[in-house]
């Protein structure tokens, strides 16, 4: 189904997201650098 494939697809990019941003996360505490 077109659903399943879409809602697989934002899962997708909601874990994408998580992840950079815990990645962005963790670049910041180890370079100190003010929040955005």
């Amino acid at each position: 189904k077109i659903c399943d494939e879409l809602a697989a697809i934002g899962k997708t990019i909601e874990d994408q997201s998580k992840f950079f941003g815990s990645l962005v996360d963790w670049d910041r505490n180890m370079n100190h650098l003010p929040p955005l």
